[in-house]
């Protein structure tokens, strides 16, 4: 574009279309939101009754609530729905996502409540001797397996031992990241080769 194409954006074109365009931006959202944020609290309403329902023993035997997550406001991107499950007895609480076809359940000790750790790396970490596929294909499958591990969960974050599970968190972020920046240094390498 030359530069007198650039004055012309710059000096008729965006005072003249600017305002319609942030005005029409304004009036859409104020009109669309509301369906959005209707839609994304429906799920979530969903998808508490069904972890209320694979999770009862939570709730009934462990003094469990259901808290609104803070880290994502409505509407949830796309057709997520979150789920946060504090059980007074334990000493953790639970964060499920559910969207896209994925489930997702995380783990985060009552004193770092926003330290979200994904449930299958702590199951790694805690009973490291038995290997399994730690994808989730339902509640009730993910409810069975927490069921199983629910001892050696409150022995891990407890305030006991949760300072050392959190070190071999960290530990093992550091080296991810390391991995990740050696796989980006390799595909680099190889896409550009040696510069």
């Amino acid at each position: 574009m030359s530069k007198t194409g650039k004055r012309i954006m710059e000096w008729v074109l965006v005072p003249l279309f600017g305002p319609p365009v942030w005005i029409l931006g304004k009036l859409s959202g104020a009109v669309f939101n509301p369906g959005l944020v209707r839609n994304s609290k429906k799920r979530e309403d969903q998808l508490v009754l069904t972890v209320r329902e694979d999770f009862a023993f939570l709730f009934d035997e462990y003094g469990g609530r259901v808290v609104p997550d803070e880290g994502v406001k409505h509407p949830r991107s796309f057709d997520y729905a979150i789920v946060v499950a504090v059980p007074d007895d334990l000493p953790f609480r639970l964060r499920f996502i559910r969207g896209r076809g994925e489930l997702r359940i995380q783990v985060a000790s009552n004193s770092s409540p926003n330290a979200w750790e994904e449930f299958p790396s702590i199951l790694d970490l805690i009973d490291p001797d038995n290997p399994r596929q730690h994808t989730f294909i339902s509640l009730p499958d993910s409810a069975r397996v927490l069921r199983e591990y629910l001892d050696l969960l409150r022995q891990a974050f407890s305030p006991e031992h949760y300072p050392e599970l959190k070190q071999r968190f960290d530990a093992n972020h550091v080296r991810d990241r390391a991995l990740i920046k050696q796989w980006e240094i390799e595909t680099n390498r190889r896409l550009y080769g040696d510069q």
